[in-house]
């Protein structure tokens, strides 16, 4: 398995639950009966055999408008050319 996108947004939801980090100046464990916040997670799990495959499916997720800049794109196009090229 790998975590192909979401890494840093999962990473920092661990960490504050953990009490690592605070939100909005709170640490979890300052909050007594709930989270003032909802919460929740989407977990895809594909079948992708190759690694040109995950790298292709990175690129269409995140191409599209979401917030990634054009060096990180261009980045694992060129991750992706490169494993297209030794194949």
């Amino acid at each position: 398995m790998e975590l192909v996108d979401g890494k840093q947004r999962f990473e920092a939801a661990r960490k504050f639950m953990r009490n690592e980090i605070s939100v909005f100046g709170s640490l979890y464990r300052d909050f007594t009966d709930h989270l003032p916040l909802q919460v929740s997670f989407s977990i895809n799990v594909n079948n992708l055999k190759t690694r040109a495959e995950v790298l292709q499916w990175y690129i269409d997720l995140n191409a599209g408008g979401v917030a990634h800049t054009d060096d990180e794109i261009s980045k694992v196009r060129a991750m992706l050319a490169d494993c297209e090229n030794t194949h």
